[in-house]
């Protein structure tokens, strides 16, 4: 007490060393310590209601492309009963999204369609009324029944009882709610809050969950979250669904090879390792180690720095520490005083480091993005671990500068040259100025490179044109006939003065929206259908976005409902599975439409190929795919991505707005500059930081 209290003093003397200790260490402590909760926060969700967690594990197969974390087939799922007893119980279930009501304009609904036994399997209990009886979630038998979330139950129904009974209507079909879950019960996938759980196996299906496409072993849609059996290791687990892969491997040799023909895989993760999709832990783990090893090094540079500082305190303070040493204090006694200022020194760093880490947090959380993105239950948080960390850090600082300038402060004893006050130069002092420069030069370099990096990417060369393009999204409705509804909405928006142009269309090619919509597609010589992306549009599509077409022709007025369907194939779908002759002409057995997984109505379409169009990059990061665009009015769809151009695509957006207000969007109303900007949001925020 009596050292911190001299050492308060002797630090009111000096106010402008105080602000630069505490300004360097509270920028270093601050930016470690929101990397660390962030980190803490998006990489490692808690377990939730779960119950024993520790004995669960989730199931993944191998990817088309060999990475080993994919979802997992249906039927492959029902073979787990009998083919892997290391596994006690296990649950499927994939993630989907309702309207709510009769309308189609109702309000779209996040819901993960489950088996009978989730709830079984995962321990969950309902807070009111029960769970799911697997008597009456049989798959093709299962009632169309409804386990609603908390949240939904507090803000629809404002907590009351009464809820038991009564009757929701998704996508215009009656579901009886028979309980409500616990809080905090979230999506497996991200972390999105969902809005209630359905059995699968409804008749008639429900979010393309009907028993066709249950039974369709190339449908990989599905996670499965199992119970491991009493004694039994992850090891087991492992080790009997290796022979069942096998087994699987015998029996549907095609279905079951990846993109380079080897067999695929089952692997078993521990559910505290797959709270959060494998391959997004992985990136985001190395992205915020290396941001963890940046405001790190930055922290050393801020305690080197401070260190110079208080190394040349102690040498102004040689006569002071002399005169101590005369009067009996020993060199332990020193070093302890001059560390509790150090100390001091790092408590009030710490304290603005938390500040600035607070304030990041609130501005981060008001910071808009382009587009409407689920509810996701990444909070960012200030609470006891990010506390004790920088609490550690704060000591770690202490130690680390203050320990320097005690050892040089109590170094030799009360010489004539120390009583006079006099300084030498510092070994120590002139190091630590090397390893500041040359830290920052390594940093700046870095950001510098970073920042280049990040420029080119923003840069890329879509081989479209998009720089006048504004986007929205639009529900049609059910019960209207499409071609006028297309021809009032368009009339509409030209009516715009910033609009000169207007194209409709299922996907925004240039953003993370650009597979909203696929296909399976029957190619000749496979054997398995394969899943491609498509956009449907409006005849003027390819003009507006100056699509480049190779050969053949691209879509025009006459390829409507009624006539042979027209499909124009990029030039990495020809190179991927029509490589020989060619392909105009050749047609193609199109079906199983899905608008944001979501079925789409039809049935199987012959397609004809009357042109083939250069390849478009999507993303910066992700390499070009086959992909097709058809005609709307051929393959007609329920949520409409609405381009528009004009010189000021801002004022463009602006029109768009208002013309859709009260619209559910998931894209829009923004520029297409904005959303391609949400496809590098990682490198820039990685770059911003390091700059």
């Amino acid at each position: 007490v009596q050292d911190s209290r001299h050492a308060a003093r002797s630090l009111r003397r000096s106010p402008a060393l105080v602000l630069l200790v505490v300004g360097s260490l509270g920028v270093g402590i601050g930016a470690t310590t929101i990397v660390f909760s962030t980190a803490r926060s998006l990489l490692f969700p808690p377990a939730g209601p779960l119950s024993a967690p520790d004995e669960l594990v989730t199931v993944y197969e191998s990817a088309p492309t060999g990475g080993p974390w994919r979802q997992v087939s249906f039927p492959n799922f029902q073979e787990f009963e009998e083919g892997v007893p290391a596994l006690a119980d296990a649950a499927a279930l994939r993630i989907g999204v309702v309207r709510l009501g009769e309308s189609t304009d109702g309000e779209r609904l996040i819901v993960e369609l489950v088996t009978g036994n989730y709830f079984d399997v995962t321990g969950i209990p309902a807070v009111l009324g029960r769970t799911f009886d697997p008597d009456e979630t049989r798959i093709g038998s299962a009632e169309a029944l409804v386990v609603i979330s908390y949240e939904f139950w507090q803000s629809r129904f404002e907590g009351s009882a009464d809820v038991l009974g009564q009757i929701l209507l998704f996508d215009g079909r009656p579901h009886t709610v028979i309980g409500v879950a616990p809080p905090n019960l979230v999506s497996r996938l991200l972390q999105m809050r969902v809005s209630a759980w359905i059995p699968l196996g409804i008749p008639g299906g429900t979010y393309n969950a009907d028993t066709e496409e249950l039974m369709n072993r190339a449908d990989r849609e599905y996670l499965v979250l199992a119970r491991r059996a009493q004694g039994a290791t992850l090891a087991d687990v492992d080790g009997q669904l290796a022979r069942l892969a096998a087994s699987i491997g015998e029996r549907f040799p095609e279905l079951w090879q990846d993109d380079r023909g080897q067999p695929r895989a089952f692997t078993a993760l521990a559910e505290a390792e797959s709270r959060l999709p494998p391959d997004f832990r992985m990136v985001g783990s190395l992205i915020f180690a290396l941001l963890l090893v940046a405001t790190g090094l930055i922290l050393a540079i801020a305690c080197s720095n401070v260190a110079g500082l208080l190394l040349a305190r102690a040498q102004q303070r040689s006569a002071e520490m002399a005169i101590r040493v005369s009067i009996g204090a020993g060199r332990g006694r020193i070093i302890r005083l001059l560390l509790t200022e150090s100390a001091i020194l790092s408590v009030l760093g710490a304290s603005v480091g938390l500040g600035l880490t607070w304030l990041a947090i609130e501005r981060g959380a008001a910071l808009p993005l382009p587009g409407t993105l689920p509810d996701l239950a990444f909070r960012v948080a200030i609470d006891v671990p990010v506390l004790l960390f920088s609490l550690g850090v704060a000591v770690a600082c202490a130690v680390l500068f203050g320990l320097a300038p005690a050892l040089e402060a109590a170094r030799g004893g009360a010489s004539a040259s120390r009583l006079r006050g006099g300084t030498r130069g510092s070994r120590g002092r002139r190091v630590l100025v090397s390893l500041q420069v040359a830290g920052s030069v390594i940093f700046l370099v870095a950001a510098g490179l970073l920042s280049r990096s990040v420029g080119a990417t923003l840069s890329m060369d879509a081989a479209l044109q998009t720089d006048r393009l504004a986007v929205v999204n639009v529900q049609r409705p059910a019960d209207v006939d499409p071609a006028s509804w297309r021809t009032a909405l368009e009339q509409e928006l030209l009516g715009e003065p910033d609009v000169r142009e207007v194209a409709l269309a299922t996907a925004v090619e240039i953003s993370p929206f650009w597979d909203m919509t696929s296909a399976e597609i029957e190619v000749p010589g496979r054997e398995d259908p394969v899943w491609v992306p498509f956009n449907a549009v409006t005849p003027n599509y390819g003009p507006m976005v100056d699509l480049d077409i190779l050969r053949g022709r691209w879509l025009d007025e006459g390829d409507r409902a009624g006539s042979v369907a027209a499909i124009v194939v990029n030039q990495r779908f020809v190179d991927a599975y029509l490589p020989e002759g060619d392909p105009i002409g050749r047609t193609l057995r199109v079906e199983r439409l899905r608008e944001v997984s979501t079925p789409l109505a039809g049935g199987a379409v012959a397609a004809r190929i009357v042109g083939v169009a250069e390849t478009v990059q999507n993303t910066p990061l992700e390499e070009p795919t086959p992909y097709f665009w058809a005609s709307l009015d051929q393959f007609p769809a329920a949520l409409i991505m609405v381009h528009a151009s004009g010189d000021m695509p801002g004022r463009v957006a602006a029109g768009l707005a208002r013309q859709t207000a009260g619209e559910v969007t998931i894209v829009g109303p923004s520029t297409y500059a904005e959303l391609f900007d949400t496809t590098t949001i990682g490198q820039r925020a990685v770059a911003r930081l390091l700059a």
